[in-house]
């Protein structure tokens, strides 16, 4: 066995601490460049590639327990560009992979899904360091789509209040969700033919107590935004000033997704004026 395989033998194929992980892992990558440019032969470039799936598999053991204890975000922000150095390395190794090559493709794979899961968990600590929030309303049928929603906020930073999933045991939840909404930086309201036909629901005392806290607010910014996720009618909910809720403009993710989700984010992340 090589020194690197020795290395993972010898602590019980683990590496404890990510630092050491993530050093160890770039050091696998320094000597497999070493060896292409020196052209070793493909039988110890491969043993090169096979210690670096081995590394790759500690490395992400390493991961799960560093997103317990690890409080440096930049330190672990840094396994993303090794995890698509360490995907495309070993990409470059198929040519010579032989046998190996369904044990190579695996550990593309798993370096690819580190490489999302880290980005994942460092958005979502960006998002809950966060003072501001994003409060989303919907129906329980809608409940997948707020979700969808809310993994893609977390993507880029944003905090989101979704429904009763915050409140702690013993809370008030009508006073718990209504301080939710008037602190919210946004009120997302998701609209569907599922919240059409429905005869009662606890979205419509979110939605009055969303339209009562736009009143209160500066009518030269977005705050509520209603969002269709399906072909449908905005309800009608007289907001004052003779107006409407379907006077608000709307984003509508029924017709493009991808495209509905970066107007919102457009929205949400441009410049803040007071309330």
């Amino acid at each position: 066995m090589s020194k690197l395989t020795d290395f993972i033998s010898d602590n019980d194929d683990r590496i404890r601490t990510f630092d050491d992980a993530m050093s160890q892992l770039k050091r696998s990558l320094d000597d497999f460049d070493g060896s292409q440019a020196d052209d070793f032969e493909g039988s110890q470039a491969v043993e090169h590639a096979r210690d670096l799936c081995l590394l790759t598999r500690a490395a992400h053991v390493a991961f799960v327990e560093a997103m317990l204890f690890h409080d440096d975000t930049t330190s672990i922000e840094r396994c993303v560009k090794l995890m698509k150095r360490v995907s495309n390395t070993l990409a470059d190794s198929l040519s010579i992979a032989g046998d190996n090559e369904d044990y190579i493709r695996e550990h593309i794979e798993l370096a690819n899904r580190i490489e999302r899961d880290i980005a994942d968990a460092i958005a979502t600590r960006r998002a809950r360091a966060s003072p501001q929030h994003v409060f989303i309303s919907y129906v329980s049928e809608n409940r997948a789509a707020a979700l969808r929603i809310k993994r893609h906020l977390a993507r880029r930073g944003v905090s989101v209040w979704l429904d009763r999933e915050r409140l702690k045991p013993g809370f008030r939840w009508k006073h718990a969700i209504n301080k939710a909404i008037s602190n919210g930086q946004y009120f997302l309201a998701l609209f569907s033919r599922d919240y059409l036909e429905r005869e009662k629901t606890y979205m419509n005392e979110e939605l009055t107590l969303a339209i009562e806290e736009m009143r209160k607010r500066r009518r030269d910014r977005a705050w509520f935004i209603p969002v269709l996720l399906s072909p449908c009618d905005i309800p009608y909910f007289d907001i004052g000033a003779g107006e409407s809720l379907d006077d608000i403009q709307y984003i509508d993710l029924s017709e493009d997704w991808s495209k509905g989700m970066e107007q919102l984010i457009d929205v949400i992340q441009q410049p803040q004026l007071a309330k």
